[in-house]
């Protein structure tokens, strides 16, 4: 794992996302001597073309689910609104959005396209890859572009699964701009793009302390100050929805769960090793002459 470089010390969020990628397999220099005649886009110590990492990367992720998902999200973006099943607010809702909503009309930092987050952690990091790999010197192996197509899943997983509700749960928004107030996709997006960030900073800051190379603070300070800053700014989205009347607390809600548990469930996870502090849950019951004994660890 590289080393982290000085000047970028004072924010891991911003680091992160000037990195092409974290991965614990991120790039892989066997000790091959290059062989004389290399093509432009061949790396000069392994002999492989970018394009073949990018290849096996992609055919590692895809699964036959991928290409029905797909198919399913380009036939959604086609059909018309649909008013679908009636979903009105709760009392809750309205009690809290009546305190929270704004009055002025004026938009939030955080009501923008979320288009821009996702892109900038997922489709430009992969763009940059691409180039690093192809004309930079640099050799990202298949591990590195699998967990980028992987961040991309995420996205794609959330996006359907996003206008499936919108499509069949019908709830006017606050403001009466439409039916589609269930559920939030500003919120779902930017808390699947969040997790699956956080994920990655978690593996590269458990991987760094593993190896000693992890600087200034200790893994749990690190992966403290990324969740905070991540998630505290997929919180301020789905506050800004709110004030800015285009959803109620329970679509946000909704969309942040959505986002973030689709995510979890696509994210590669490491195998840990089950003597680690930050291993799984376990349940342990026995019986000996003095009586049962249980315990639970993680």
């Amino acid at each position: 794992m590289r080393a982290l470089k000085a000047g970028a010390l004072c924010c891991p969020f911003f680091y992160f996302l000037s990195m092409p990628s974290l991965s614990a397999q991120g790039v892989h220099r066997p000790n091959t001597a290059p062989s004389q005649a290399q093509h432009s886009f061949e790396n000069t110590e392994t002999g492989r073309k970018f394009y073949e990492n990018f290849y096996d990367g992609l055919r590692m992720s895809l699964r036959p689910a991928d290409l029905t998902l797909l198919t399913t999200s380009i036939i959604l973006e086609q059909q018309d609104k649909w008013q679908g099943l009636s979903l009105p607010p709760t009392g809750l809702d309205l009690s809290l959005s009546s305190q929270l909503a704004s009055s002025n009309h004026k938009q939030c930092f955080g009501s923008i396209s979320p288009k821009y987050y996702p892109r900038m952690a997922a489709t430009y990091r992969l763009a940059g890859v691409l180039l690093l790999d192809a004309f930079g010197g640099q050799d990202y192996s298949p591990s590195t572009y699998f967990k980028l197509f992987r961040f991309h899943q995420a996205l794609l997983y959330n996006t359907v699964f996003t206008h499936l509700a919108k499509r069949n749960l019908s709830r006017a928004r606050p403001d009466g701009s439409d039916e589609q107030s269930f559920f939030s996709g500003h919120t779902s997006t930017v808390f699947a793009t969040s997790t699956f960030l956080y994920l990655e900073l978690r593996d590269y800051f458990s991987n760094a302390a593993a190896t000693g190379k992890l600087p200034l603070l200790s893994e749990q300070q690190w992966r403290l100050l990324s969740a905070t800053a991540l998630f505290g700014w997929a919180s301020y989205v789905g506050y800004a929805r709110v004030h800015d009347r285009k959803h109620y607390p329970t679509d946000v809600i909704s969309g942040a769960l959505s986002g973030a548990l689709i995510s979890y469930f696509v994210y590669p996870h490491q195998r840990r090793s089950p003597y680690s502090h930050s291993s799984k849950w376990q349940f342990h019951a026995g019986f000996d002459p003095m009586g049962a004994q249980m315990s639970i660890s993680f």
